[in-house]
């Protein structure tokens, strides 16, 4: 029932972003942005490399092709597990750490339509520096929920736990659980009630929304990586502890899980406590509590990969990530982009793909079609409408 397939859309003579993890990706208007991330370079010493942030990468998912773009405006550092999302036309990142700064708090905002990246001021208590957290956007606003980073300070949010890393190079840094939002209508930053049995603090896990309920999932707490789902609730803020049922998957961090359609959210790769690397995929379905496995007839093992809703629901793209265990001398970073189908494609994608491969059949036949299919068939052949 579930297909699995990769994207074919990669020519020999086209480029193609580097090799990446810890990057950011979101679809808007069905392209893929991607931006930022690293990789190491191996040899007599392993060197991390950032990209370079003022490049972004596109994917059109109807034509399946790559182009870059050199982006104008304040662009932010070169930003590693910062936490994204996609409202409004804009790309939002926060948090991450920089190799100059450090962890950072600071908000940027990416124009997908005009393409110009600005720092976004934001009046109020604010968080304090994080990476590896996440979050989701419900009405106008971006909840975010913990991370790791530095002991907040009084001038910051600090409506939750933070438990120390004894192994941190750094002192004093940790896991939190804090819960706060930024009010894109208000400019402003607003410290959630965060009530109910609250998840561990953790990072490096996944949050999905689904109507007025988010989903968190996994992650890293000390040195244990996570199994455990909790729900928030988007109106009064309280957190219900789900107890999961049958099989369910094993504890990890650096996975994704994604929207999948109105009840299920789809979970792939990630990190164990054992540090094994994971290529397995599972469907959860919030109404029944029931966790499915995937049957994977090609294995794509990944961590701190991207995850992005494709051209129609129930496409899932997956972008670059690392392919082993990235605490090794020699980590594999990837380029690679594989496609899951989670439920049946639309007919009307079906009949798309299936003549913007028979161009000739309509090409100079605009008359005959209604004009935005025309031009969608146009941009799905290549030849830009």
């Amino acid at each position: 029932m579930w297909a699995l397939r990769r994207a074919l859309g990669l020519l020999m003579d086209e480029q193609i972003p580097e090799k990446r993890s810890g990057h950011v990706a979101v679809v808007w208007d069905n392209v893929m942005f991607v931006w930022g991330g690293y990789y190491a370079e191996t040899g007599s010493e392993s060197i991390d490399y950032r990209h370079d942030s003022h490049i972004i990468w596109m994917y059109d998912l109807d034509c399946r092709k790559w182009s870059k773009e050199h982006i104008r405006g304040y662009v932010p550092p070169r930003l590693l597990a910062t936490c994204y999302t996609c409202v409004n036309n804009c790309l939002i990142i926060f948090g991450g750490i920089s190799q100059e700064d450090g962890d950072s708090n600071n908000v940027y905002c990416f124009d997908l339509k005009d393409r110009f990246w600005r720092k976004v001021r934001i009046t109020g208590k604010p968080p304090s520096g994080r990476n590896k957290l996440s979050c989701c956007t419900f009405n106008n606003r971006i909840i975010y929920f913990a991370g790791y980073g530095p002991r907040p300070e009084n001038i910051h949010i600090n409506n939750g736990d933070f438990h120390r890393d004894l192994t941190a190079v750094y002192p004093d840094r940790g896991w939190n659980n804090h819960l706060f939002a930024f009010d894109l209508d208000d400019n402003c930053w607003v410290t959630l009630p965060n009530l109910g049995p609250k998840p561990s603090s953790r990072a490096a896990h996944a949050c999905v929304a689904i109507g007025s309920k988010a989903y968190v999932f996994g992650g890293r707490h000390l040195d244990r990586r996570l199994n455990d789902m909790h729900m928030l609730c988007l109106h009064t803020f309280t957190w219900t502890t789900i107890v999961n049922q049958g099989v369910v998957p094993v504890g990890r961090s650096w996975h994704s899980m994604t929207y999948a359609n109105h009840n299920t959210v789809f979970v792939f790769g990630g990190l164990n406590s054992d540090q094994n690397i994971f290529s397995d995929g599972w469907l959860y379905d919030v109404d029944k509590n029931v966790w499915t496995e995937i049957d994977m007839s090609v294995k794509h093992p990944r961590l701190w990969h991207s995850a992005c809703i494709g051209a129609y629901l129930g496409e899932v793209v997956i972008f670059a990530g690392c392919e082993n265990n990235i605490f090794l001398e020699n980590p594999k970073h990837s380029n690679k982009l594989v496609t899951f189908n989670l439920q049946p494609k639309p007919l009307l994608r079906i009949c798309l793909e299936s003549l913007s491969e028979h161009q000739k059949q309509w090409s100079g036949k605009k008359e005959a079609l209604p004009t935005s299919l025309y031009n969608k068939l146009s941009s799905m052949a290549g030849n830009g409408g």
